[in-house]
């Protein structure tokens, strides 16, 4: 399973299209994680083959009934949180962000809002269990993420157009 993941577009699907023209045939879903998920989701109709899920960030406050704050995906017996951050306090750290993604069994922590790339391994976040946290970067200035699942076993990179 390929997950193709962006953050902070703010209305400048540049990059956004760029990634997905390389990268949609070979993947499955495509996440954005607030800032620009209203453009994001329209795009949804041109890539059939994809998966479109968004969660609001602080500049989507419209977008509610489309874009929820946070959600949980399960992809390949993988448990993934996804939020934009600002409401998990992450520029000034991850301590609340752990603690809520923990809260929801997750395996993976993905969020936004810093405009910073950013990967984290903590391995007794949950009791012992481990969780991974991820941050793809601001799209508005070329950054996106990549993570593969397969076997149980998870790959998570950092692209810059």
């Amino acid at each position: 399973m390929k997950i193709i993941v962006f953050s902070d577009s703010h209305g400048n699907n540049n990059v956004i299209n760029q990634v997905l023209s390389m990268h949609a045939d070979t993947s499955d879903y495509a996440i954005h994680l607030g800032d620009g998920a209203y453009d994001f989701l329209e795009m949804a109709p041109l890539y059939k083959n994809l998966r479109f899920v968004a969660v609001a960030g602080n500049c989507d406050k419209a977008l509610s009934t489309q874009a929820p704050a946070s959600l949980v995906l399960d992809i390949d017996n993988v448990r993934i949180f996804l939020c934009h951050g600002h409401k998990h306090g992450v520029k000034f750290g991850t301590a609340r962000l752990i603690k809520n993604a923990a809260a929801e069994g997750a395996d993976i922590a993905l969020f936004g809002h810093t405009h910073k790339a950013y990967e984290k391994y903590i391995p007794d976040a949950k009791g012992g269990r481990p969780i991974r946290l991820f941050n793809p970067g601001a799209a508005v200035t070329g950054s996106f993420g990549l993570i593969e699942i397969k076997d149980g076993s998870i790959l998570m990179s950092h692209g810059v157009i």
